[in-house]
């Protein structure tokens, strides 16, 4: 599937989790909620891991492909290496 084509719902733009119910989206430091962002990545206006590097997050990426998917640790890889680094936070 390539990156062009529409998803169902917005992506964080951090770890690439779909946002589909309300407590799936961070929130702002109002409190307020962040249309870009996930709550594992984003709380109170901040990242929740600010140091995280991008590959670091392209394995932790992968490896949830993997637990939810059963899918082969290089498939899983390589999807993460294609998808992480076009979002937000890391481009």
């Amino acid at each position: 599937m390539g990156m062009e084509e529409e998803f169902l719902w917005p992506l964080c733009q951090s770890c690439a989790r779909p946002l589909i119910r309300e407590k799936d989206f961070g929130t702002n430091a109002d409190g307020t909620r962040n249309e870009d962002y996930c709550s594992l990545c984003y709380q109170k206006g901040a990242f929740t891991q600010p140091a995280m590097t991008q590959g670091e997050m392209i394995e932790n990426v992968a490896n949830q492909i993997i637990l939810r998917t059963g899918m082969p640790r290089s498939s899983a890889e390589e999807i993460a290496r294609s998808v992480i680094p076009t979002l937000k936070r890391w481009r």
